[in-house]
């Protein structure tokens, strides 16, 4: 199972040079009418790179172009739930920030909630404190159910 393979390949065989070695005739072929092309019509060649470059500036100040100031409403979730794609990563670490400080005061309060059920019977403070935190429970569990 552990027996070392020994293999007779040439160490100086690299998957580089075995792919020159098989397409090396396309590459030369392809090098040469480039450069046949670029020689017969350089005039046209540098029109058309300057055409490229245009075309990139007006489409990047135009159609790829991200707006410097954003509303606060266009980064708040829809209502089903997704947030819009050009939201800050700001906004997710926030609201995942939030998310963890809710459940944080959730465990807390059921914490509080256990310790009041362990005892073997409940005064009148410890009840209202009972139904304190049990509303406290449930205000906390719908405020991290409404966030996506």
């Amino acid at each position: 199972m552990f027996k070392r393979i020994h293999s007779k390949r040439d160490p100086g065989d690299t998957l580089g040079s075995e792919i020159q070695k098989e397409f090396a005739v396309y590459f030369k072929n392809a090098g040469s009418l480039t450069q046949c092309l670029l020689e017969r019509h350089p005039k046209y060649t540098l029109a058309a790179m300057a055409l490229c470059i245009l075309v990139s500036l007006v489409l990047s100040f135009t159609l790829f172009h991200q707006p410097a100031n954003v509303t606060p409403s266009q980064h708040a979730p829809d209502r089903n739930g997704t947030i819009h794609p050009d939201a800050p990563v700001s906004d997710g670490l926030d609201q995942i920030m939030a998310t963890t400080s809710a459940l944080q005061q959730t465990l807390d309060v059921r914490k509080q909630v256990e310790n009041l059920l362990a005892k073997p019977a409940l005064t009148a403070a410890d009840s209202g404190e009972l139904e304190k935190a049990l509303d406290r429970l449930s205000h906390l569990q719908k405020t991290i159910n409404q966030r996506p």
